[in-house]
């Protein structure tokens, strides 16, 4: 399975005034709505995984 949660991009990096160029992984984010009968609660930024649990926990701490 891919793990949809990283992607590998270009990144620049500075370390002790030095600059460097390198792939890099980095995080996703996704913007994740979410709506319950047709009321739009909320918009969170997270990372693409586990997006049901992530939904359900939302659901538990508002009611």
């Amino acid at each position: 399975m891919e793990d949809k949660s990283m992607a590998i991009w270009m990144t620049t990096k500075y370390r002790r005034h030095l600059k460097t160029i390198e792939e890099g992984l980095v995080a996703r984010e996704f913007a994740l709505t979410v709506t319950i009968n047709g009321d739009q609660y909320a918009t969170i930024v997270c990372t693409p995984i586990n997006m049901n649990e992530l939904v359900i926990a939302f659901w538990h701490m508002k009611v």
